[in-house]
């Protein structure tokens, strides 16, 4: 809610989630390399197999990987 009242627009991606799970403000968007591209930061929390995470390696100007997935690189930390 802090990022959504300072302006941000909240989204996640999820295959196995449906939208009235996920909590207000959350917008549940499809995966494109236009959107991540787009973004300011994408925080990476689950490595579900049928997500291209490649995607946000290449198109993400910043990606916080919580679960290691990616490889290293100058627009990639690990948490």
């Amino acid at each position: 809610q802090l990022l959504r009242d300072l302006g941000a627009r909240i989204v996640a991606v999820d295959p196995h989630v449906d939208l009235e799970h996920f909590p207000e403000p959350v917008d549940l968007v499809e995966l494109t390399p236009e959107l991540i591209a787009a973004s300011d930061a994408v925080v990476l929390l689950t490595d579900h197999s049928g997500v291209d995470h490649s995607v946000l390696a290449e198109h993400a100007p910043y990606v916080l990987d919580c679960r290691r997935r990616l490889a290293a690189a100058d627009n990639v930390e690990h948490l």
